[in-house]
């Protein structure tokens, strides 16, 4: 497991990692973009915004946000099974068709490309965008 923490001072600063292998995240106020991810990924920003890239997520991930964003993108053929909690004031975006179904509460769950390894979404007055590349 590669951990990389990100915390902004006054100014933003930026963080672009390669990384291959089991990866988390994490980030205060800060931007990081991580590129050709491969195996599974944990991250979570505060005030923060995130831009992650994956060539494949092969295991359980977890992007969490709170006041942030994050963005992952992933390959138009991989399959997920999203669950997760999206906070009021918070908004989870998708590229990809999902029959979605509430949970109860602010909980949802729904299947990409025949579902596959879980991916947790978790915000609370932040967005997260699940994209295709």
């Amino acid at each position: 497991m590669i951990l990389v923490h990100e915390v902004a001072g006054r100014g933003k600063t930026t963080s672009k990692l390669t990384i291959a292998g089991d990866v988390r995240l994490e980030s205060y106020k800060g931007i990081v973009k991580a590129l050709d991810l491969r195996g599974r990924v944990r991250a979570e920003t505060y005030k923060g915004e995130m831009t992650l890239e994956a060539r494949t997520l092969d295991g359980p991930s977890r992007l969490e946000t709170y006041k942030g964003a994050i963005e992952l993108r992933v390959a138009a053929t991989q399959p997920l099974t999203v669950r997760g909690e999206i906070g009021r004031r918070a908004d989870f975006v998708s590229d990809f068709e999902m029959a979605m179904r509430a949970l109860g509460g602010e909980r949802l769950e729904g299947h990409i490309n025949g579902g596959g390894p879980e991916l947790e979404v978790n915000s609370h007055r932040g967005t997260i965008r699940l994209r295709r590349r």
